[in-house]
Order: C-alpha cells, then sequence, then structure tokens
C-alpha cells in the first residue's frame, strides 16, 4: 500500500504529503468505525478501527518485504473471526 509506505518514510517527506497521507490513514479508521455497530461506544468503535487498519496495514508490509501473501491472508482470517457476528456482512 503506497500511503503505508509513505507513512513509514513520513518523517522525511514534504509535510503537504505527509498531512495528505494522515487524513488517509483517518479517514481508513473513520470508515471502519462507522461500520461498526452503534451500539459499541464510538471511543471503543474508533480503538478497534485503529487496530484492524493498523493490522492490515501492518500484514500487507510484511507480505510484500516477505514475497508471501500468508501473512496478510492469515491476518485477514484472524481478523474476521475475531469480528464473527460484529461487523456487518
Amino acid at each position: 500500500c503506497l500511503c503505508g509506505m509513505l507513512g513509514v518514510e513520513s518523517g522525511g517527506l514534504p509535510e503537504p504529503i505527509v498531512e495528505a497521507v494522515q487524513q488517509f490513514l483517518r479517514a481508513n479508521v473513520d470508515w471502519v468505525a462507522e461500520a461498526m455497530p452503534a451500539e459499541i461506544a464510538l471511543t471503543e468503535r474508533q480503538s478497534q478501527a485503529a487496530m484492524l487498519v493498523a493490522g492490515l496495514q501492518g500484514s500487507m508490509m510484511m507480505a510484500v518485504c516477505l514475497k508471501d501473501l500468508a501473512y496478510f491472508d492469515q491476518t485477514v482470517q484472524h481478523l474476521l473471526k475475531s469480528y464473527e457476528g460484529v461487523l456487518p456482512q
């Protein structure tokens, strides 16, 4: 993911690019949090969404770096299983 890689390098990038990457990642977290049931407290949804996005971003980088998509696939399967009955189908 380009934004994941840019996020890792954000310390040496021009500020407008850093801000755009931050906006993209925040938008992803917000979107996931909004997809969760409203019965879950907003702070908990945001926390869980951040964990989901971070897990997917991290496993994507590992899969690419190690040339083994199993890292990403295993993370997705684990996350889906842990959220069964919570996230919409």
